[in-house]
């Protein structure tokens, strides 16, 4: 199956805030077939059921909000509107947008080095970064740089950073702590955003933090989410080094 990503000018995403967003497939077929092809663990339908499921961590995009994004987005390909040129694309995003998000649904691992290279020379044309997450990564040796690995482990992270990769790390801790010092000694700051609003300390955007777009830091997410064992008011894992 071909799969097409396809950049949105504008986002209504709260977190990251309004900034131009790559979509890994312009509907439901293409974006789980990337997931697929990167062996994604947080994949809802590989369970028959729903006891099957039931105290498995599940991708909240795919279950959540952006899967409405994509059936707009599909329906505009199928009335022969959706408009694919990327450089018309970024002219018409938000003036205060400071970065290109590649992936809102869907795995970036199954994009082309070349894809990457080009939305690159395209960010930085407008005087933006890019950031990106791929649970590819394994795959995937020649992304370094390019994307975050999405891990759900310390071992996993360390697995990466062997690889080159700095981690986008999801762990079940508690999102008020600073972040977590990992066994290499490398520090892991806590995503600001989470962390602040966890702390009642006002809104943190992606398009304010950048934290991520130097992909030379790892970074902790604490399980967030509407599927998230955290809201399930599970207990929190121990990590040695967490302040």
């Amino acid at each position: 199956m071909q799969i097409q990503p396809y950049l949105a000018a504008r986002s209504g995403n709260t977190k990251t805030d309004d900034v131009p967003t790559v979509w890994i497939g312009t509907d439901k077929a293409q974006a789980r077939a990337s997931c697929d092809a990167v062996n994604c663990k947080l994949r809802p339908w590989i369970y028959k059921s729903k006891a099957e499921r039931k105290g498995k961590a599940i991708c909240y995009a795919h279950a959540g909000t952006p899967a409405l994004g994509l059936s707009s987005i599909t329906r505009s390909r199928e009335r022969g509107t959706l408009n694919l040129d990327m450089e018309s694309a970024i002219k018409k995003r938000a003036k205060s947008a400071k970065f290109i998000r590649i992936g809102a649904l869907g795995d970036p691992g199954v994009l082309p080095w070349g894809y990457f290279y080009q939305i690159d020379r395209l960010a930085k044309k407008h005087g933006l970064k890019t950031i990106s997450y791929s649970h590819g990564w394994r795959q995937r040796p020649d992304l370094v740089g390019w994307t975050l690995a999405s891990v759900e482990s310390v071992d996993e992270a360390m697995e990466a950073r062997k690889m080159g990769f700095s981690s986008a790390i999801v762990l079940r801790i508690d999102p008020t702590i600073k972040g977590v010092t990992l066994p290499d000694g490398k520090w892991a700051p806590t995503c600001p955003a989470i962390r602040k609003k966890a702390l009642g300390q006002g809104a943190v955007r992606c398009n304010d933090c950048m934290i991520c777009a130097k992909k030379t830091w790892d970074v902790i997410f604490p399980d967030h989410g509407p599927t998230s064992e955290t809201r399930r008011k599970s207990p929190f894992q121990i990590i040695g080094g967490a302040q």
